[in-house]
């Protein structure tokens, strides 16, 4: 805060402007410990304030809370939600988590309207579980799951994906949904990026789940417009200006400058939150800021290949950077091959062992941004289908060292070859970082 009762601290302060009386009053604030911009993208997944009702709602650390500020009150609403067990949406004001379940999926969701405290429940079949997984235009999303489709990703993951993705709308009305297992493909995942939705799937082969192409879907809505808009404009004299426009005119040409008062309440509420954050998070950074915050490092290192930016874990660890790598690198004295009744993965996953470094799951990022870790001194597990493993080990401007644990050679192919091994499994990668 770079002002008032709280300056010099790190928090999020919730203040209501009464327009009426030009009056600007402090209804509670919610310290962190972290820096700005991680407490700024923790904090900001939901917190939203309903002034009529006087009823605050907070999610942090997974878990969810509601504060009375007429009474003073604090009420658990949810605990131990982890990230996939409940969805936001862009401007607060929606949420939904799972009220009844697991990590794996829910039989139960609750879906609040924290503006008009309208709440609907979503119920799953007999034997299936449901996920939350986000809005688009006020519309719920939600996928559901059958246990008996459990399986594993190539990586070796353990995976439920889903069968079918629903939308329904604010009244709980199904309106749309969409399923693709009569091909054999499921949905793994979804990304939200304004009206557009990708489905991110992968393809039965067994017990084993490969990525496939992905799935869009596109809201068509239009936005309402507003009857006032910024626009941008040049000029010789003072070049690139930004001006507001009114549809129908402004009727005071003359410039009001208004400084609202501010109160100082001796009631407001000072929130302190448990630090509860046990997953590992990654950190994009670039241009001198934080650009963004994710569960998956390969969707942190797809942001960052766009911002020229780095990766770093929320335990520290560089984890990617663009374009910080030699041309050539190679590690020496690998020793590996199978042993017993192993499979080639467990071969690599047990050798990687002895680097003591932590599992980075980097399935669909592409060859060249894998090599970033290999040149960190770590070698990378590459699967070329979904029963064999490889361990990449080495590289130069055209060529791919690896060693395949089924005979424990070493084999060097050009990096247009390699690409198309990989791509058998979906460019299924697996690094290790120190």
């Amino acid at each position: 805060m770079n002002r008032g009762e709280h300056e010099g601290e790190v928090g999020v302060g919730i203040y209501y402007f009464d327009v009426e009386r030009n009056l600007i009053q402090e209804k509670a604030f919610i310290p962190s410990k972290k820096s700005y911009a991680i407490a700024a993208d923790e904090l900001g997944k939901m917190v939203y304030y309903n002034h009529a009702e006087e009823q605050l709602y907070v999610l942090a650390d997974g878990t969810l809370y509601q504060v009375d500020l007429k009474k003073n009150k604090q009420t658990t609403l949810a605990e131990n939600l982890k990230e996939g067990q409940y969805a936001v949406s862009s401007d607060g004001h929606l949420m939904a988590y799972e009220s009844e379940g697991n990590k794996k999926g829910g039989t139960e969701i609750q879906v609040m309207n924290l503006s008009s405290l309208h709440t609907y429940t979503v119920e799953t079949a007999e034997g299936e579980q449901i996920s939350p997984l986000g809005f688009v235009n006020g519309d719920f999303i939600y996928g559901k799951m059958k246990s008996e489709d459990a399986g594993k990703k190539a990586s070796g993951e353990s995976i439920t994906p889903m069968y079918e993705l629903e939308i329904r709308n604010s009244k709980n009305k199904k309106v749309a949904s969409y399923s693709f297992v009569e091909k054999g493909i499921y949905i793994s995942d979804i990304l939200i990026d304004d009206n557009m939705v990708t489905l991110n799937r992968v393809e039965k082969s067994g017990d084993i789940y490969n990525v496939t192409s992905q799935e869009f879907i596109t809201n068509n809505e239009e936005r309402k417009d507003t009857e006032i808009k910024t626009e941008v404009y040049t000029t010789v004299l003072m070049e690139k200006q930004m001006r507001i426009t009114f549809a129908e005119g402004a009727g005071d040409k003359s410039v009001k400058v208004i400084r609202p008062n501010q109160l100082a309440s001796k009631n407001e509420l000072e929130m302190v939150l448990a630090d509860r954050s046990e997953s590992v998070k990654y950190y994009v950074y670039g241009v001198g800021e934080l650009a963004g915050i994710y569960d998956k490092a390969s969707y942190a290192i797809q942001k960052a290949q766009q911002i020229s930016g780095v990766v770093i874990s929320s335990d520290q660890k560089y984890v990617w950077e663009k374009g910080n790598r030699d041309l050539a690198y190679s590690i020496e004295d690998v020793a590996l091959s199978k042993e017993g009744e192993e499979t080639s993965l467990e071969a690599c996953e047990r050798y990687m062992k002895t680097y003591d470094a932590q599992k980075v799951d980097l399935t669909g990022c592409t060859l060249d941004q894998v090599l970033y870790v290999i040149n960190r001194g770590c070698p990378v597990i590459a699967l070329t289908s979904a029963d064999h493993a490889i361990l990449l080990t080495g590289y130069t401007k055209n060529d791919i060292t690896y060693i395949d644990p089924e005979n424990g050679e070493s084999q060097t192919v050009s990096i247009s070859e390699m690409e198309g091994m990989v791509s058998g499994s979906g460019n299924t990668f697996i690094g290790y970082i120190k």
